[in-house]
């Protein structure tokens, strides 16, 4: 099993350069790499003994996911639960990949 965990960094932050303000890409790298450890660990404390790859990837959240996706039998994506509305809140995220992943697609509710 694979958790991928896609990050970006806005084009004036991308350089490390002094007089541009901003948050450093290797910040926001380490930022993914955090959240990406502290979802895991709630796998972790539900007693799973699956063995689960890390994958921090800077890109586009549906294209990483598309592509990590090649040759899985099965990727899974969040979704929200919409305010008072039923049913799920589907972005484009979830649209680009269960249009264009090369496998079955599971979206899970968030559940808080």
């Amino acid at each position: 099993m694979i958790a991928v965990r896609a990050w970006r960094c806005p084009a004036h932050e991308a350089m490390d350069h002094p007089l541009l303000s901003g948050t450093p890409a290797s910040a926001r790298r380490q930022e993914a790499e955090e959240h990406l450890e502290n979802v895991l660990a709630v796998l972790d404390r539900s007693g799973s003994d699956a063995v689960i790859e890390h994958s921090v990837v800077q890109g586009p959240a549906h294209q990483t996911l598309i592509e990590a996706a090649t040759g899985a039998e099965l990727l899974v994506v969040g979704a929200r639960r919409d305010g008072g509305r039923h049913g799920l809140h589907l972005g484009p995220v979830n649209h680009a990949v269960l249009h264009y992943a090369p496998c079955p697609v599971a979206v899970m509710p968030h559940t808080p």
